[in-house]
């Protein structure tokens, strides 16, 4: 603890955590106290129990040590010697794959044998980490770590993962780390099948799920683990819950694997229950459009064969009770369910012949089917469980299954075949959702290139973790330590600076090698000078500022041949060209943004004036009815006034064609009515297509308001770069 004399001080402390989370928070910061601080200057500890943290936190149902030492390793290693470096490679120095290290190459460059170096120190430190945390940490059945206790995840999250961008990249760096797994030849198990699709959608990476998610050998391996779930299900209501569900998985994702169910594409999406949950109804309709693209060829000639013979494709047959209609008893039916409806016969024997069906149920005529509840034998010989209900117009059919798992297989294939019925078909689905998502489809294939820019946003400065926390006045005076001494538990702000202002490595993509030409390296010597004054500015607070630059400089030289050099020509040179750069982007966006609306109102302007058109014919139609309407009214009252005169000279050969004509005259009205009661409903679907137009013009607004703002805070900030420049100069000056 240092002093003796701080140990009241320390015991205070740790007794006065207001929460159980704050008290874990406190030994996370002794943790680090211990763990870095003595082995300040190490660049393996450094941050090494927030990485390993954060990834535990992200992590679906935990993590082995073998997967958290390859997550970290492979996040360090490419992030030196850049994106394109072999993940194989990575994975071997960590011995993950010893076959991919005796075929890798033998002589390795001082980097990769300084990296290499750096891994095999990761390996032996995380020994002695993980027995300072392990009182927080517990394992699995399987082997897998995961948090003691709920409270210690939410420590965790607070102190390591605050920010959204800190959460995307704990799940990023897993999700590359299970598909660097797969590029090198492994087949998907159980834990890639589990953690990949979470950590896709988690972090982002939307081109990488849709490819997943059509892949066979994933759908494969998914349902070869709903298989083992079900079948090592014990009793109780979890466990006939987890069973239930992979049963019907299992169903869905077989048949999007089976040749005759073009229609059901969809179904393995939506039942990936952990990532439709993070998913919204829009972007699972983007991932699986793009994905139903990619298998589309396959299973156009298929779709086109099934369509001429619709009705003879049998979705599924088996027996299961009925009761009857007009003498209520239940009686054992072989029932045969097609895109037509649902046939029932005596027996399966003569289900080949449609004539001698018992029943036909048209699914056209199904408003909706039900799971019901058990339903009291009519023979008073106990209860029929796994009852299905079909309900009709008509009536409603009750059928009872042996088993609960025939009972969700024939619901679900029923209500596919319902959906079908009353869907487009899957190839003009297909085409539809590909023409709505549009520019989220076209935004999307450019994913790849972009994804990896956030990795330069590495690990997290706990500096400026605790001067937020002091700010919001979460901490007290004990934030501060005395003298240097304190209490021996210093706060987060000892722990490891950020990487990505003041770098200590090369940034993601950055390969540092010899040879560079000499236009690149004045850019790099550019770049590390704008890097050295950010660091400066940070350090400025405790450390002369001669000081911080000896430090910043000596940490870039262990990297590479990088130099800094403090001329001023060449400081003038670099703020002149900061400067030119923004406002190069500004004008950029600024042309971005016409262009973008210039496209819009093109693309906007037919359709308002096809609207407009078509407005202007429906209310010509409706003025035209509405006046034949009133002259029809106004004859049929006068003709329905007349009346002879002369009652004397009355004939009934009169009364007779009045009558006709009274006759002739309510038929054109009630046409005439009827016509206006069209003309109204061609009204209200104008005034409905008026609005969408309305609220396309608002959003078109919206967009000029929002390149409007956004231009005048580029102009802003070009206008501020200027005054700090001019103030830098005449404080120079």
């Amino acid at each position: 603890f240092g002093k003796f004399e701080d140990l009241n001080t320390m015991i205070s402390r740790l007794t006065g955590a207001g929460t159980v989370e704050s008290l874990i928070d406190l030994i996370l910061a002794r943790v680090e106290h211990d763990f870095e601080g003595k082995r300040k200057g190490s660049k393996v500890a450094e941050s090494l129990l927030a990485d390993s943290m954060s990834l535990m936190w992200a992590a679906v149902e935990g993590l082995a040590e073998n997967e958290l030492l390859g997550a970290i390793a492979l996040w360090r290693v490419r992030g030196v010697l850049g994106r394109t470096y072999p993940p194989e490679k990575c994975l071997a120095w960590m011995g993950e794959n010893l076959e991919a290290e005796s075929e890798a190459e033998t002589t390795l460059s001082p980097l990769e044998e300084k990296m290499k170096t750096h891994m095999i120190e990761l390996r032996t430190l995380w020994s002695s980490l993980f027995f300072a945390v392990e009182e927080l940490l517990s394992k699995t059945g399987s082997g897998l770590l995961v948090f003691m206790s709920p409270q210690v995840k939410i420590a965790v999250e607070n102190r390591y993962v605050w920010s959204e961008g800190l959460k995307r990249l704990a799940h990023k760096q897993l999700a590359k780390y299970f598909l660097a797994l797969h590029s090198i030849g492994r087949e998907y198990n159980a834990r890639s099948v589990t953690e990949m699709p979470m950590h896709l959608v988690k972090s982002g990476m939307t081109v990488k799920l849709i490819r997943l998610l059509s892949d066979k050998d994933f759908i494969k391996a998914k349902i070869d683990q709903h298989k083992r779930i079900y079948s090592g299900a014990g009793r109780g209501k979890k466990a006939t819950a987890s069973a239930r569900r992979a049963a019907s998985d299992m169903v869905a994702l077989s048949r999007a694997l089976s040749s005759s169910a073009t229609k059901h594409l969809l179904t393995p999406v939506r039942r990936l229950h952990s990532v439709m949950s993070q998913l919204g109804k829009q972007g699972l309709k983007s991932i699986a459009t793009q994905a139903m693209k990619k298998i589309k060829g396959v299973f156009s000639n298929l779709s086109i064969r099934r369509r001429k013979n619709n009705n003879a494709h049998v979705l599924m047959s088996g027996h299961m009770e009925k009761v009857g209609g007009v003498v209520p008893s239940w009686k054992l039916r072989f029932f045969v369910l097609t895109y037509e409806g649902i046939r029932y016969f005596e027996s399966e024997g003569k289900s080949s012949n449609l004539s001698k069906a018992k029943g036909f149920i048209p699914l056209e005529s199904i408003q909706s089917i039900e799971n019901g509840d058990e339903v009291k034998s009519l023979d008073g010989q106990g209860m029929k469980k796994n009852t299905i209900h079909v309900a009709t117009a008509d009536r409603t059919y009750v059928f009872s299954c042996r088993t609960d798992t025939e009972m969700y297989t024939w619901t679900r294939t029923m209500l596919d075949a319902l959906r079908s019925t009353r869907e487009t078909d899957p190839i003009e689905v297909m085409e539809m959702l590909a023409s709505a998502a549009g520019e989220a489809v076209e935004g999307h294939e450019g994913e790849e290139e972009s994804e990896d820019d956030e990795e330069e946003v590495k690990a997290r400065h706990f500096k400026v973790r605790e001067k937020e926390r002091e700010e919001a006045g979460e901490k007290g005076g004990d934030a501060k330590e005395e003298d240097g001494h304190g209490s021996g538990i210093k706060p987060p702000s000892v722990a490891a600076e950020v990487r990505a202002p003041c770098p200590t490595a090369p940034a993601e993509g950055d390969e540092v090698g010899v040879g560079e030409s000499g236009g690149q390296a004045e850019e790099k010597r550019e770049q590390s000078e704008v890097t050295k004054e950010k660091c400066i500015e940070k350090e400025g607070e405790g450390k002369d500022s001669s000081e911080a630059e000896q430090e910043v400089t000596g940490q870039m030289s262990e990297v590479g041949p990088l130099s800094v050099e403090s001329d001023s020509d060449q400081h003038n040179q670099t703020k002149s060209r900061r400067r030119s750069t923004v406002s190069q982007e500004v004008l950029s966006a600024r042309a971005r943004l016409v262009e973008e609306a210039i496209r819009m109102e093109k693309r906007v302007a037919p359709t308002i004036a096809e609207l407009k058109k078509h407005a202007k014919s429906v209310v010509k139609s409706r003025a035209k009815l509405e006046e034949s309407l009133r002259l029809a009214l106004g004859t049929h009252e006068s003709e329905a006034c007349l009346l002879p005169a002369d009652h004397v000279n009355y004939t009934p050969q009169l009364g007779e064609s009045t009558d006709k004509q009274r006759v002739a005259l309510r038929r054109q009205t009630d046409t005439m009515r009827n016509a206006l009661k069209k003309a109204e409903k061609m009204t209200s679907t104008l005034d409905e297509q008026v609005q969408c137009v309305s609220a396309v013009e608002e959003c078109w607004q919206r967009v000029n308001a929002m390149a409007g703002s956004y231009i005048v805070e580029a102009a802003a900030l070009v206008v501020g770069v200027e005054q700090k420049e001019s103030e830098a100069k005449a404080e120079a000056e």
